[in-house]
């Protein structure tokens, strides 16, 4: 069974358009593992004879990794705020690490559709758990990614804002 799980691949997704999938991190393989996997940051080793590779929409993530990262929105499941900055800022400094720069009609749409336009210059030490979660999401959002992973974007937030985030998404 343990050699049968290594051998699983960790996901299936198909490649298009619109892309609506679900991931099934293997027994011997966390979430967290996965996304790094698939950011190029860490490829798990199971054994001494492991092999194989994982791709992004078709881009290698070790031998192409910034390709794959820019189609890949990750929203991890700990909040990754910098509390010295506004919702607006935390957004800028998030599209910059991927060389996007005057993306403000994009931040502006992104805030809106995520009930934020009126914190968008809050400093993120002032906003809810859910807000922060919000913000989180719109980081993974940024970049406009084809493909969008999620780790429990949910997680510690009221059933209202759990609708909201399901709904944005």
């Amino acid at each position: 069974p343990a050699a049968a799980a290594a051998a699983a691949p960790a996901a299936v997704v198909a490649s298009g358009e619109q892309v609506t999938a679900g991931l099934l991190a293997i027994v011997l393989q966390s979430m967290g593992v996965t996304a790094r996997s698939w950011q190029g940051w860490q490829i798990p080793v199971v054994t001494s004879h492991a092999h194989g590779s994982a791709r992004i929409l078709g881009h290698d993530v070790v031998s192409d990794s910034r390709n794959a990262r820019r189609l890949l929105g990750v929203v991890p499941q700990e909040l990754v705020v910098d509390p010295f900055f506004t919702a607006r800022q935390t957004l800028e400094i998030q599209s910059g690490y991927f060389g996007i720069r005057n993306d403000g009609a994009w931040i502006d749409e992104i805030l809106h559709h995520l009930d934020l336009t009126g914190k968008a210059d809050a400093n993120m030490r002032s906003l809810s758990g859910g807000m922060k979660r919000r913000i989180n999401i719109a980081a993974g959002l940024v970049h406009q990614p084809r493909l969008l992973f999620l780790d429990e974007p949910t997680v510690g937030v009221d059933p209202q804002s759990r609708n909201h985030i399901f709904e944005s998404v």
